[in-house]
């Protein structure tokens, strides 16, 4: 069963998966951790230093989580929601590669 938040503050210190949607309620990220709050919390730093992230979290609206028993157990559920959502994270994919294309295209515009 999982738990959707909109912050990692309550996140368990435990092993897992979380799945990060946007505001239509689709996934843009399906990720496993060892200790979900410390996982998680990264991405919520006031600096975020890979355009990637900057990108992923411009699009987040909310978050899932499922507490798994181990690390590995974490793995395998990864490994079949990614499966199971294989298409919708294409698409969503698709989408954060044309915005950091933009992106550096106005940057590119901007810096001449």
């Amino acid at each position: 069963m999982s738990t959707k938040v909109k912050s990692p503050e309550n996140l368990p210190k435990k092993p897992g998966v979380y799945i990060m949607r946007d505001a239509n309620d689709e996934i843009i990220y399906i990720g496993k951790a060892k200790n979900l709050i410390n996982r998680v919390r990264s991405y919520f730093r006031e600096k975020l230093d890979r355009p990637k992230t900057q990108i992923l979290m411009s699009h987040f609206d909310s978050l899932e989580y499922i507490v798994t028993n181990s690390e590995k157990e974490a793995l395998i559920l990864e490994a079949t929601l990614i499966k199971k959502n294989i298409v919708q994270g294409i698409m969503c994919s698709l989408r954060m590669i044309r915005d950091i294309l933009m992106s550096k295209l106005q940057m590119r515009n901007i810096l001449g």
